[in-house]
């Protein structure tokens, strides 16, 4: 899943990827590519991420696709992705909760129960997710020409926390990456 969300961002021009359960987000800020047409957009991405994920698991698994529109690239995100984390958080708890019979299978206990019967949260990458994020990351290497060693500063997409993602982004300041 992180792969497919890696490609779907290196494609894209995706600035942030939200990978959570069995959902990727992918959010476009700065580039829309095929001039924003949604079908086209749904349709490509949902293809691209069908076909690493089954490719990788060497079996066939079919994703769907949608847009949803934002009003900036800072709050709207931070909101948007703290629901999607929020609804990841409660479907892995309460599936947990289930499995091990804390909870009625067919039952869907309130969250707050359904912590209780755990004994608590469990934070994780399983429950919150993984954030993929366009940043400015400083490498080192040797110049070619003179064999010195550089540092120079590229952007990479590299793995974060979605609640420090999402806390940077709440406070919307002009430089957060």
């Amino acid at each position: 899943m992180l792969r497919a969300a890696t490609e779907l961002m290196r494609t894209f021009s995706g600035e942030y990827a939200l990978v959570i359960s069995d959902e990727i987000n992918v959010f476009l800020l700065s580039y829309m590519p095929f001039n924003g047409r949604e079908y086209k957009l749904v349709s490509s991405m949902a293809g691209l991420a069908s076909a690493i994920v089954s490719n990788a698991l060497n079996r066939i698994l079919y994703f769907d696709a949608r847009v949803i529109p934002l009003n900036d690239s800072c709050r709207d995100v931070a909101r948007y992705m703290l629901y999607r984390v929020r609804v990841g958080f409660n479907n892995y708890h309460v599936e947990i909760a289930q499995r091990s019979r804390a909870v009625p299978p067919e039952s869907t206990p309130h969250i707050g129960d359904v912590i209780k019967a755990l004994g608590g949260p469990r934070l994780t990458w399983e429950s919150l997710g993984t954030c993929l994020v366009r940043a400015w990351v400083e490498l080192e290497g040797v110049d070619k020409r003179s064999g010195e060693r550089v540092r120079y500063v590229r952007r990479r997409i590299i793995e974060r926390n979605p609640i420090d993602v999402i806390n940077e982004l709440s406070k919307c300041g002009s430089n957060v990456q």
